[in-house]
């Protein structure tokens, strides 16, 4: 599927072979690493414009709390020594 941000890329692509980079930055505003950027994975591609899509922007890996084992363990003791009936009816 082409979307409208593939379409002005590969719009942008054809303009900075055809009139240069300078025109190219002055038109769009593109940078020049990011004109390089999607020329590689265009071309990489073959040539497809649907790999002009953009991608995720989600991280790669996530910051998840790691709370050792040994300590976890000693919580639930003081808990369950504090709150006997915690959770009971």
């Amino acid at each position: 599927m082409i979307t409208k941000t593939a379409q002005q890329r590969h719009k942008i692509l054809c303009f900075w072979r055809k009139h240069g980079l300078k025109a190219t930055i002055d038109a769009f505003g593109a940078k020049r690493s990011t004109l390089y950027a999607w020329w590689k994975i265009y071309k990489e591609s073959g040539y497809r414009i649907d790999s002009l899509n953009p991608g995720t922007q989600a991280r790669k890996h996530n910051n998840k709390r790691e709370i050792h084992p040994l300590l976890l363990k000693e919580i639930k003791k003081i808990k369950i020594r504090s709150l006997p009936k915690y959770g009971q009816r």
